[in-house]
């Protein structure tokens, strides 16, 4: 399912040419640009390991919506190898280092 959750995402991306598109949302300006936690770290694993690993961490979001994640307590940022989602990863990572900034984990725009 996973798979199909991708592969759906990169369509729409390529149709609307728009990360909102995609199913990720950027953050708002205030979140998308300033200084990152000094002790940030990125953990860059196979797509299809990104929901048990967030899940490792205490995400407690299915497993097969989970395209990345922060976890606020450690400054770690989990995505799928640049080789495993060229096309979404800048749109992830972006998203992901929006919460780093303090972006909530509800979205609010």
């Amino acid at each position: 399912m996973r798979q199909g959750a991708l592969a759906l995402a990169l369509a729409a991306l390529a149709l609307f040419g728009c990360r909102q598109a995609a199913g990720v949302q950027a953050p708002p300006a205030r979140y998308d640009t300033g200084p990152l936690p000094a002790d940030l770290t990125y953990d860059e694993v196979d797509a299809a390991e990104v929901g048990a690993v967030c899940r490792s961490f205490g995400d407690t979001s299915p497993e097969d919506q989970v395209l990345a994640c922060y976890v606020f307590a450690k400054h770690v940022i989990v995505l799928p190898t640049r080789a495993s989602d060229p096309v979404i990863y800048p749109a992830l990572k972006r998203h992901e280092e929006g919460h780093a900034r303090g972006w909530p984990a509800n979205h609010p725009s």
